[in-house]
């Protein structure tokens, strides 16, 4: 008996960041752009910022300003673990929200997710790593109730890859 298994591969959405930061104290801040090019294109202010607590535990911030003046936003825990010196394991818990409802990408004001990740991350230099990681998304309150309303997932998993690097 044999048996197929078939993967649907399709791309969710794809985002690109380009940011500056400078180190102050133990945080760094963060200023820069980010671009979505699907589903839809939109453009965002970026201003963030990004630390430690010990050597294996980090936290980011992020608030994202559209053009038309939407103020959304996300912030994650951090822990890396690491497995060989260029290997590390980095389970991640995040948290999105929107100060206001953003009717073309079906959010309201408030909490909009919540985020489990489980990323595998190999530094192949100093300054460049790629990963790719297990992500599960969660909307919540008004968020989740509106997308509910419209038939859609409240919920969902995906894989993700990416690679990152600075000058």
């Amino acid at each position: 008996m044999s048996r197929r298994v078939a993967a649907h591969w399709r791309t969710r959405s794809t985002k690109c960041r380009g940011v500056y930061g400078r180190t102050v104290g133990n945080a760094t801040l963060l200023a820069g752009i980010r671009q979505d090019i699907s589903p839809h294109s939109d453009t965002y202010a970026v201003i963030g910022v990004q630390g430690n607590v010990g050597t294996r535990l980090g936290w980011e911030s992020y608030a994202f300003v559209s053009k038309e003046g939407d103020l959304t936003g996300e912030a994650q825990v951090i822990y890396q673990l690491p497995i060989t010196s260029r290997l590390y394991l980095e389970p991640r818990v995040g948290l999105g929200w929107s100060a206001q409802a953003v009717a073309a990408d079906a959010v309201r004001s408030g909490f909009t997710a919540g985020e489990g990740t489980l990323r595998l991350r190999y530094r192949l230099t100093k300054k460049a790593n790629i990963y790719t990681a297990l992500v599960h998304e969660r909307l919540l309150g008004g968020t989740r109730r509106l997308v509910r309303d419209q038939g859609d997932a409240v919920q969902s998993t995906v894989v993700a890859i990416g690679f990152g690097f600075s000058l």
